[in-house]
């Protein structure tokens, strides 16, 4: 039968502790099923510096590897190291495609185990992890950077305080899509919308504006002297005018004032040659769109961290309890499936 086809051209071949099974990157001829031991699954990410490589998963018996790189002719996708000593039971190319019929089953099962250890990470408690420092502050809360204690993986978990939520009278854009939400900064948000007007696709640009002044300059061009004051931001975002650095290109200064032209039918995107004109104006020289939309252009500048808990690239922010302000529940039941 196929079945015995299969487990007739299955071999054993083992290895030792920090050995290689695959490495990211080279060509696929092999597929593994684990059959005594664990291994751990490396990748590259840009989260560490050349060189380290970033530890999503470890492997146990039962656990294959392998595949994708056979069935989609496509290099590794990661490396895959051998904790202590590893027993695999293998498969080369010609044998994966001629008994992929039979592994069907093995394939199928893998992947839906695999949804539901992806499904499971998402239920991670809280107890589970450990806070490390603050990366950022809002409007609504802040932004942590916490380590899974169990397996050492880094994230960015956001804090929303619900005395600010409800103060605010965001209960329901945090429950409803995230897309209209308003939890966040509304130094981003276009006069038209501060003053409730009909809005546009302006409102994007706009925001481009803002976002290409503050990574310049290090902050928004409406943010004030306070910058937790939103009755300020937005009477600044209305009617402030913009100051420029005099380190700032001309170039830069030009494309942000035409980005946050309080005009709508004047503002870059909006006048005579649309995105083409945004896109081909002096700032963006050099910029291939092409490799952009491909995502493949090389970034001007790029940090480089000590690993991917390094946060030495990130301003200071006190970890002040800002966000336990006193919270009363007001009935409504927003916050029930949180």
């Amino acid at each position: 039968t196929e079945r015995r086809k299969l487990f007739s051209a299955l071999e054993c071949v083992t290895f030792r502790d920090g050995e290689y099974v695959i490495r990211e990157g080279e060509k696929g001829t092999t597929f593994y099923i684990i059959k005594s031991g664990s291994a751990s699954v490396k990748k590259s990410t840009d989260a560490v510096p050349s060189g380290e490589k970033l530890q999503i998963a470890t492997l146990t018996n039962g656990n294959f590897f392998g595949e994708m790189s056979l069935l989609r002719d496509e290099p590794r996708q990661a490396d895959v190291i051998a904790n202590g000593a590893l027993e695999c039971l293998s498969l080369n190319q010609a044998k994966f495609v001629e008994l992929l019929g039979p592994l069907q089953d093995i394939l199928n099962r893998e992947a839906e185990e695999r949804k539901v250890a992806l499904k499971r990470a998402d239920l991670i408690p809280m107890e589970d992890l450990e806070i490390l420092r603050t990366l950022g502050s809002g409007t609504f809360g802040r932004v942590k950077l916490v380590r899974h204690r169990a397996t050492g993986t880094p994230y960015a978990m956001k804090v929303l305080s619900k005395a600010n939520v409800v103060a605010y009278k965001q209960q329901k854009n945090v429950v409803e899509d995230r897309t209209y939400t308003l939890c966040g900064t509304p130094e981003y948000l276009a006069p038209e919308l501060v003053l409730g007007k009909g809005h546009n696709k302006g409102v994007d640009y706009w925001a481009l504006g803002v976002l290409i002044y503050e990574l310049i300059v290090g902050h928004s061009p409406f943010s004030g002297s306070n910058q937790s004051d939103q009755m300020q931001i937005c009477r600044n975002i209305v009617k402030e005018k913009v100051q420029y650095p005099t380190t700032m290109s001309d170039a830069c200064k030009d494309i942000i004032s035409k980005l946050l032209e309080r005009d709508v039918t004047k503002r870059l995107g909006l006048t005579h040659g649309g995105a083409s004109a945004t896109r081909s104006h002096a700032w963006f020289k050099g910029l291939d769109w092409d490799k952009m939309y491909k995502k493949t252009e090389t970034a001007p500048y790029k940090p480089r961290l000590a690993n991917a808990l390094d946060t030495s690239k990130f301003d200071f922010v006190a970890d002040g309890s800002d966000t336990d302000m006193p919270y009363t529940d007001d009935g409504s039941d927003w916050d029930k499936d949180f």
